[in-house]
């Protein structure tokens, strides 16, 4: 990118909001992939915010169309992706999924297999907050997805359910009972 700065082919637009932040893009076009691949062509797209004291700096490789017209919103879209991933990423890390960087390690492929099932998990789950009304009223009597999952366990090794309805309606509807007299 540099070079290409150097050689006059690289397209920068500059935009300050009302605040004061500067949303500086600098772009080329039909540039070679790398040394390797020089026929694959890709544009090339960095992104500086600046802001008070914050700067941050993004850059991408994209194939879409890079223009003066079309650059602001893919930087919205690249750092809304990263975002996502990144959000994503340290909830399967910090909230009881347990993905680590380890699990790119494995024989015959287990620890890729161990990653894409606790993904899998996530996505099931992501679904049951948005669209399960019995999941959702689970979630609000037990105020936490740790202490949800936490009843479900206990009582997935105690019983036998034949679906997650049954499993789901029991919880919500479970009553402490009392200790039996024994004397």
């Amino acid at each position: 990118m540099d070079q290409a700065d150097q050689d006059r082919r690289v397209h920068v637009l500059t935009l300050v909001d009302p605040d004061g932040t500067v949303h500086h893009d600098r772009w080329l076009t039909d540039a070679a992939l790398n040394k390797t691949y020089a026929d694959e062509r890709v544009g090339m797209l960095d992104y500086w915010e600046i802001g008070g004291r914050d700067m941050r700096h993004f850059r991408w490789i994209t194939d879409l169309e890079l223009t003066a017209g079309t650059v602001s919103d893919i930087t919205r879209g690249g750092r809304a992706r990263w975002r996502i991933e990144n959000e994503t990423f340290n909830t399967l890390k910090n909230r009881d999924y347990a993905f680590e960087h380890n699990f790119g390690h494995g024989q015959n492929h287990l620890a890729t297999v161990f990653a894409l099932l606790m993904m899998l998990a996530f996505l099931v789950d992501q679904a049951q907050q948005v669209g399960d009304s019995l999941f959702q009223a689970l979630w609000a009597k037990m105020g936490s997805k740790r202490r949800l999952w936490k009843k479900v366990l206990s009582l997935f090794e105690c019983f036998h359910f034949p679906s997650f309805r049954q499993l789901y309606e029991t919880l919500l509807n479970f009553q402490k009972m009392p200790l039996p007299n024994t004397s």
